[in-house]
This record gives structure tokens, sequence and C-alpha cells, in this order.
């Protein structure tokens, strides 16, 4: 019996695909930072008689809050973290599981997508283990 050299190189995608994603999330830490710049220049055009001025400023002061605010201390493991790693766990073996099982004979198109569901797996655990709340700060980018 011979090694499947086809699935290796499908898992090599895979996880170059993964590892790009990661990179790309690392970055809208930057894109907020860029786009709080343009915003801040939109304030100093304006003048402060007018009426948007304000508009403008208290979404300026409200997005240097989140991006400034100092991180609150991380505590120990609560329930909440504690069920989105075993969740997350399950949920990213599961799907990867599956995932071999359907690209293991011949190639399946719904590999992509039950790969595609294990990273979100993947992105549970890394949530559950860093302790940070991701939902505000998506919340305070948009």
């Amino acid at each position: 019996m011979g090694f499947d050299w086809d699935l290796l190189l499908k898992a090599l995608g895979f996880l170059i695909a993964a590892v790009a994603a990661y990179f790309q999330v690392r970055n809208l830490n930057f894109a907020a930072r860029a786009s709080l710049k343009t915003d801040l220049e939109i304030l100093k055009l304006i003048d402060a008689s007018d009426p948007n001025y304000q508009v403008v400023k208290t979404e300026v002061d409200r997005r240097v809050a989140s991006l400034y605010a100092p991180e609150p201390p991380k505590t120990r493991a609560n329930v909440g973290r504690l069920a989105l790693i075993i969740v997350g766990s399950l949920w990213a073996f599961g799907f990867a599981y599956w995932t071999v099982i359907l690209v293991t004979p011949t190639f399946s198109w719904w590999a992509v997508l039950t790969g595609y569901i294990a990273l979100a797996g993947l992105g549970w655990i890394v949530l559950g283990v860093s302790g940070t709340d991701i939902i505000p700060k998506l919340k305070n980018r948009l």
C-alpha cells in the first residue's frame, strides 16, 4: 500500500489557507487604525461650529477608546471559555475527520465545506484559550 501524495498535498494546501486566513485576521487591527486616521483627518477639515463635527468627534472618541483601552486582566478559566474549548475541539476534530473521509477515496467538493467548518471550530478553540471577548471588538470596528 503506497503513500497517498494527493491527500498530503490537499492537506498542505488546507494548512496554508488556514495560516493565510490567520494572518489576514491579524491585520484587522491595522485596518481599524488606518480607518481611524482617515476619520481624524476628516474631523480636522470640519469646522467646529458645524453640527456634524460633534457626530464625527463622538465616533472618533469611541473608536480611540476601543482601540487604546487597557486590556482587562485575564481571569481563570470560566465555564464559557471552557465550553468554547470543548465544543470547538469536538467541532474541529469532527469536521476535520469528516473532511478526511470525503477526500480519502476520491476528492469530493463537499470536503471544502467541511474543512471550512473545521476551521470555525479552531477559531472557537483560540477564542476559548485566549480569553478575549471578540464580539465587542468586532462591533467597534464595523
